[in-house]
């Protein structure tokens, strides 16, 4: 594993300059809910698909990230996910708005937790600044080995978090939204196992399946039974919490976590 430790990520993407024109008006709504719930707010970015390019009208989200200096807690969130969900309603181009908050205080902290250093390494990657200052996060610019290993603790994390019933709107109200978040978190692990071999990164779920196929023939079923899942098909919030489980098993089996 050393020789993958210092290698950058090989991106099968670029991040664009603006958000299309069709969400722009969906985003200056979300820049205003930021702010009026968040007084310490210096940036919101647009992450994920919209950013990359591999936005789908009609299909697929918009993830959002909201850049704050001081810690919060989940309850401080509340207000603005409960207004973003009723505001995603009102916009039939995407299938919810998917929001979350950085603190920078938490960020900055000896030992940052693993959904900090997640949300940085994600707007480092695919970060398209929307409102607000032009944050570097340069330096959150992950290794092969960071992304692949951060993917698979928030993927546990967020499985551990769902299990327990502590689960965000709109998910805990739409089971089909569920189902999905759970498929793409179990995507997004399998991603960890193509990378350490050597594959593109890519966003998209669907050229990552593509790089399991080539680079780990035996995550295929689990990744294609996932990617049925994101692009629509019945599942059961448990079904496809199990199939984001077992992508997390099959990479410590692979990748046992090294030595601190």
């Amino acid at each position: 594993m050393s020789n993958q430790s210092a290698k950058r990520l090989v991106l099968g993407f670029k991040v664009l300059k603006k958000v299309p024109a069709v969400l722009r008006p969906l985003t200056d709504h979300v820049v205003a809910c930021y702010r009026r719930h968040h007084a310490d707010l210096q940036s919101v970015f647009v992450i994920g698909s919209v950013a990359v390019g591999e936005w789908t009208e009609g299909v697929s989200d918009v993830d959002v990230v909201g850049v704050v200096d001081h810690a919060f807690t989940t309850e401080d969130e509340d207000p603005r996910r409960h207004e973003l969900t009723e505001l995603g309603k009102s916009f039939p181009q995407v299938s919810f708005i998917n929001n979350s908050t950085l603190s920078l205080e938490a960020l900055q902290e000896k030992n940052p937790d693993a959904m900090s250093i997640d949300r940085a390494r994600i707007i480092a990657v695919t970060g398209l600044l929307v409102s607000g200052q032009k944050l570097d996060f340069h330096d959150y610019l992950p290794t092969v080995e960071a992304m692949a290993y951060g993917r698979a603790a928030r993927a546990k994390i967020l499985m551990g978090r769902y299990r327990l019933g502590i689960i965000n709107e709109p998910f805990r109200s739409n089971p089909k939204l569920l189902a999905r978040s759970c498929a793409k978190a179990a995507i997004r692990v399998l991603s960890g196992i193509t990378i350490l071999r050597g594959a593109i990164f890519y966003a998209s779920p669907h050229k990552t399946a593509a790089m399991v196929t080539r680079y780990a023939p035996e995550a295929v079923p689990l990744a294609y039974r996932a990617l049925a899942i994101v692009d629509g098909a019945v599942s059961e919030p448990n079904e496809a919490m199990g199939i984001a489980e077992q992508a997390v098993e099959m990479f410590y089996e692979l990748y046992p976590e090294p030595l601190a």
